[in-house]
């Protein structure tokens, strides 16, 4: 993997939620949420330009039995456009879960209706990063460090 930070995103089929890692991969901190594919791929050009991205990671949606399912099929597709559009590598990590995770973390929070839709998205692309970033650290403390994912 090259040098650079790490996007994490966690796309929905109504808004995508967007992380990013501080440059020592150690972080995972809210980026934005966006309700059209162009708005991220912006956000992330913006961030690749301000400070190298090495990666994005997607949350992939597998479903409880590990398998590919219809919405996994469309990440898939959503990636591969990634790809295309930016030039930066994309890796997929399995989000199951995640949506619930931030849920729990934003429980005691104020945060309702839309708004608080829009917390959860961005607050699960951070726990999909943080999940992330925490494996590329056991791999290298294990002496992996290929840092795929």
């Amino acid at each position: 993997m090259a040098p650079g930070r790490i996007v994490a995103v966690d796309h929905g089929q109504k808004r995508t939620g967007v992380a990013f890692s501080d440059r020592g991969l150690t972080f995972a901190f809210p980026g934005g949420v966006f309700e059209r594919e162009a708005g991220v791929l912006e956000y992330i050009r913006r961030l690749h330009a301000e400070s190298p991205v090495a990666r994005i990671v997607v949350g992939m949606p597998f479903n409880m039995d590990g398998s590919i399912g219809p919405r996994a099929r469309e990440v898939q597709a959503f990636c591969e456009r990634l790809r295309a559009a930016l030039g930066l590598d994309v890796a997929t990590w399995d989000e199951r879960l995640t949506s619930c995770q931030a849920e729990e973390m934003l429980a005691g929070t104020r945060a309702r209706g839309r708004r608080g839709k829009a917390q959860v998205d961005v607050v699960a692309a951070q726990v999909i990063l943080q999940s992330y970033l925490e494996h590329l650290a056991r791999e290298a403390r294990a002496g992996g460090g290929s840092g795929e994912g």
